[in-house]
């Protein structure tokens, strides 16, 4: 199938203008957008490429089912404690494995992060049957990147470029992720899935993507347990402390959930691109319009 995406980005990207804040947030059905993406109308390829290059971020509504993302997060956090954390790079053979990245932990990272993360890898045997699912929305967002529809799905390190599930928890108390920019080589747009409501499995911080005027737009308070965002990844982004002050209890579900799907850059490439932190790039700072 010819994909009409892959010559609007490569007629649109360029590394001097690439957007690094917020225009708009734009709220519509994930079925309606799906559909749109794989009829890809000419019209719609160009509205929708020149969109997220200007720094528009998606809401899709109903991406999931509310019981599989909140049935998943009960099986996350059951495995998480019957098994111990772990690390390993992405090698030929890495396993499944989770990791509790504790303030102390953090400090090994180049970029601050804060939180429990569980990884999974389509070479592996799945144990949670997460990629048959997963993957009919994940094609979704290779093809509107102007990648085949099951771009990397059969890949292994060393080939080059992976895929990467990850189930994220920000524990409540300390989980944060510093402002941040994104690898584009490989995925045109940061996916994240729901799995928490804000207001109900916690209270304060979150998802916030930078405008213009360097404040962190809240964009997770308008979302439900079942939509996905998605962003152009060089637009600055991050976590907020969630219910920062607050007692953290690493053995809690309580915190803040998400869906991440990833294509990365293996480490069999030592210098692979990657995510950075920006926060040196904002001398400034910036303020914050995320709600108590």
């Amino acid at each position: 199938m010819e994909n009409r995406f892959k010559k609007e980005w490569k007629s649109i990207e360029n590394e001097k203008t690439q957007p690094r804040f917020l225009r708009k947030v734009i709220s519509t059905s994930y079925k309606d957008f799906s559909e749109k993406v794989l009829e890809q109308d000419p019209a719609f390829v160009k509205k929708i490429v020149g969109s997220l290059y200007s720094g528009d971020v998606y809401i899709l509504k109903d991406a999931f089912k509310k019981k599989y993302l909140l049935d998943l997060q009960d099986k996350m956090h059951h495995h998480g404690k019957i098994t111990p954390s772990s690390f390993y790079k992405m090698l030929d053979e890495c396993p499944d494995f989770h990791r509790a990245i504790t303030p102390e932990i953090a400090n090994n990272y180049a970029l601050r992060q804060i939180k429990h993360s569980y990884y999974f890898f389509p070479w592996n045997n799945d144990p949670f049957k997460l990629f048959k699912s997963v993957n009919k929305r994940w094609r979704v967002f290779k093809f509107l990147g102007g990648f085949p529809l099951d771009a990397y799905e059969k890949n292994i390190p060393s080939t080059g470029v992976v895929d990467r599930l990850q189930v994220v928890q920000y524990t409540s108390g300390v989980g944060e992720l510093e402002v941040h920019s994104d690898p584009y080589l490989y995925q045109k747009v940061t996916i994240s899935a729901i799995m928490s409501k804000k207001g109900k499995d916690y209270n304060t911080g979150g998802a916030y993507i930078l405008n213009s005027r360097k404040e962190k737009v809240d964009v997770e308070g308008e979302m439900d347990i079942g939509d996905i965002y998605i962003v152009y990844p060089t637009v600055f982004h991050g976590v907020e402390t969630i219910d920062k002050g607050g007692e953290a209890d690493w053995s809690s579900p309580q915190g803040r959930w998400f869906l991440g799907l990833y294509s990365n850059v293996s480490d069999e490439n030592a210098r692979r691109h990657t995510v950075y932190g920006v926060e040196s790039m904002l001398s400034e700072g910036a303020s914050s319009r995320l709600g108590g």
